[in-house]
């Protein structure tokens, strides 16, 4: 699939933090024991990246695999060994966070915001703390990615109809977005 730059840049430094010893071998020598161990190790240090940087090791051999098939279709590798983690069962099953700003807790939240936007003011980057600040409250109050809403342009937003559009390009599953502006997002502005 294509991917996003910003994905290929976290699944490479997944890959090499994870699996860097082993860029050096064949596929072919990559056992299912091997794939096992290597997750029990990284998930000793964090559950969710082991599923992460195995799942772009599954994706990567899967690839391998269906491109280096005769033109018979007769498979040159043996089956992936993350397949494995999945007999086992050891995927970890991750956790809904829980945590979420209160009523009580948003004016603080903002006062933070705006302590920041005057240090940073008082910095080299005058403008810079309340750029942050500004984009910080549109995605609490939106909802919306870091990038979504960083490279939201103004060709894009509808005071009128009170929308505003992430484009198809910018959005993560690649499909134009719609969404409607929140009471408070048309008065703050």
């Amino acid at each position: 699939r294509d991917l996003k730059p910003n994905t290929i840049r976290a699944n490479t430094n997944l890959v090499k933090a994870n699996f860097g010893d082993w860029l050096d071998k064949e596929l072919r020598f990559i056992t299912p024991a091997m794939v096992v161990q290597r997750f029990d190790q990284i998930s000793k240090s964090s559950a969710s990246t082991a599923n992460s940087a195995t799942r772009i090791l599954r994706a990567i051999w899967n690839y391998a695999r269906a491109h280096t098939a005769t033109d018979t279709g007769e498979y040159t590798l043996p089956e992936n060994p993350c397949a494995r983690v999945s007999d086992l069962k050891r995927w970890h099953k991750p956790k809904r966070r829980q945590k979420h700003l209160t009523n009580d807790q948003y004016p603080a939240f903002f006062a933070g915001l705006e302590m920041v936007a005057q240090q940073t003011a008082s910095n080299r980057h005058k403008d810079a703390g309340q750029t942050l600040a500004h984009l910080s409250e549109l995605i609490l109050r939106t909802g919306l990615r870091k990038m979504e809403a960083a490279t939201l342009e103004w060709n894009n937003v509808s005071f009128k109809n009170r929308t505003f559009t992430i484009a198809a390009d910018r959005a993560k599953n690649g499909n134009e977005l719609v969404l409607p502006m929140s009471v408070l997002i048309v008065t703050e502005s």
